[in-house]
């Protein structure tokens, strides 16, 4: 998952928000091409990796459309931060899965 990806779900898991929010969120600040490119990777999310994110104006509204992150949606035992897609079978969001991993490298290698 890229920061872009990431710095979006943690803006959308605060509340619903414009595709202006969520630019300044990943970084593009209030330019016009970030906004479409917000309207892409909430797409990708949605489509690809199965994020349950809603347009609240409407389905052919991409542009200026707000977003939020479905209620119900299943939360990280661990770190009860991140939302799980619907794709994680482990049920541990991939930060989690990572720094365990990292833990127990560490573990082996002394």
């Amino acid at each position: 998952m890229t920061p872009c990806q990431r710095a979006i779900l943690a803006r959308l898991a605060a509340g619903p928000a414009d595709t202006w929010e969520l630019a300044e969120a990943a970084g593009y600040g209030r330019d016009a091409a970030g906004r479409a490119y917000v309207s892409t990777v909430v797409n990708r999310l949605r489509k690809r990796q199965g994020y349950p994110i809603h347009n609240l104006n409407g389905g052919n509204k991409r542009l200026g459309a707000l977003y939020e992150l479905a209620p119900g949606t299943p939360v990280c035992p661990s770190c009860g931060r991140t939302r799980l897609s619907r794709r994680n079978t482990d049920g541990i969001c991939w930060p989690c899965q990572r720094s365990a991993v990292d833990r127990e490298l560490a573990g082996v290698g002394a």
